[in-house]
């Protein structure tokens, strides 16, 4: 009897201890369990959805090439991509809706000479946004990619060859119907805060890089041109550039809120739908002559490198915050020109 009992009670702890801690938790994670990032004040512990996907892309690509004569050739690619399904940290009892419109506008004193600071209106939720928050994947909210390469290229003969290319391209941020948004210039995060979608949906897609210690980089050209080739000189010299341009980047001017209610902080208000304004068209040449010696066994090749060759002093960066003293102050430009001597040695 003793020994049936044991029995017994050794299958109820097994059954318990599956029930409880196999059966239970099945799809459900936390944050710490699901490997995720938690960011400051929240809590480990905090939900994830069970059916949080992956992002996804679906592609789409049509290329044509010829060949043209001897040695060249011609082509063009047509590419359309659609990113979605994208993850989000939702905040559970709060949307849109629950944020009321707010105008704004900058002292004149904190507005320094060539600033544009008229009145802008940012959003702030109507009681404490809560702090639990859910990562599940955000509903209607997608980019879409479409492009057009068109390529020529001359393989070496008659002493020369070349490479060139065209591509023109764009991607438009879709935010309708989405109860995320992406309020923030400094940030990617999305969250329900609707300050700065009119300015987003419908418009670029603004990539940030922090590059080099520059915050507001926004990596967006919608055309691109690019010209390379050599030529084989006599005496053995060979010659060679490159030559690219591109669209400028977007110009993102904005006035800085002050600290909204209810903990969502302060953010910067876009003056300008994104991609609409812009830094001015990048140009650059680049030259390179090299003469090959050998002696013996040893293959020497000096050269001279010319970066900027015509010394382009292009605007790459602007400070963007119109009620700062430092607005519309130039971050960054294009390298000046630059000389290098060089020589390369294989034996």
């Amino acid at each position: 009897m003793l020994k049936l009992l044991i029995n017994a009670f050794f299958i109820y702890m097994i059954v318990w201890w599956t029930v409880l801690f196999c059966v239970l938790p099945v799809n459900t994670k936390s944050y710490s369990e699901a490997g995720i990032e938690v960011t400051d004040g929240g809590d480990p512990g905090a939900p994830v959805d069970p059916n949080l996907k992956n992002d996804t892309t679906d592609e789409f690509i049509l290329g044509v090439d010829r060949q043209i004569g001897a040695g060249f050739a011609v082509g063009a690619d047509y590419i359309w991509r659609r990113y979605g399904n994208f993850s989000w940290e939702d905040r559970n009892g709060i949307t849109m809706n629950d944020y009321v419109a707010v105008p704004y506008t900058a002292p004149a004193s904190s507005c320094p000479a060539g600033a544009n600071c008229p009145t802008i209106t940012y959003y702030q939720p109507t009681f404490q946004q809560p702090s639990v928050i859910t990562e599940t994947n955000v509903p209607n909210y997608s980019r879409t990619f479409n492009g057009l390469e068109v390529t020529g290229r001359k393989r070496l003969s008659n002493h020369w060859l070349m490479n060139t290319s065209f591509a023109y391209n764009s991607t438009i941020v879709n935010l309708a119907g989405s109860p995320a948004n992406q309020p923030s210039t400094t940030s990617t995060t999305l969250s329900e805060d609707p300050t700065n979608e009119a300015q987003r949906n419908g418009y670029q897609y603004d990539y940030l890089t922090s590059g080099s210690g520059i915050g507001n980089v926004f990596i967006n050209s919608k055309y691109l041109f690019k010209l390379s080739g050599m030529y084989q000189a006599p005496l053995g010299v060979n010659v060679s550039a490159f030559y690219n341009a591109r669209q400028g980047y977007p110009y993102e001017r904005g006035v800085q809120t002050p600290t909204r209610a209810n903990g969502v902080g302060q953010v910067v208000v876009l003056l300008d739908p994104v991609g609409e304004n812009r830094l001015p068209t990048f140009q650059n040449l680049d030259f390179h002559v090299e003469r090959p010696v050998h002696l013996g066994t040893a293959h020497f090749i000096p050269s001279i490198d010319i970066f900027n060759l015509t010394n382009n002093n292009t605007v790459q960066a602007i400070r963007g915050t119109q009620n700062a003293s430092n607005a519309n102050n130039i971050q960054a430009t294009v390298a000046p020109r630059v000389l290098r001597f060089g020589i390369r040695v294989n034996w």
